[in-house]
């Protein structure tokens, strides 16, 4: 099977080519990823959140493990 990617999407903006966060060091942005296949419409969605190093450190809390699944 042959796939590709229909739509990149984030509720932050409506125009991510021209999207850039408040904080370029400190950030996590929610995205959602539809990957069908060619020639058809629609697809199946995948959601993740891409977020800096500098924001997944902030988000560790002592003696705790940070799950980052469905982060980038």
């Amino acid at each position: 099977m042959r796939a590709e990617i229909k739509s990149l999407s984030t509720v932050m903006t409506d125009n991510l080519e021209y999207f850039s966060p408040e904080d370029p060091a400190v950030f996590c942005v929610p995205m959602t990823l539809t990957v069908g296949t060619p020639g058809s419409e629609g697809g199946d969605n995948f959601e993740f959140q891409v977020c800096s190093p500098r924001y997944l450190a902030s988000e560790v809390r002592d003696g705790e493990v940070l799950l980052v699944r469905h982060r980038l």
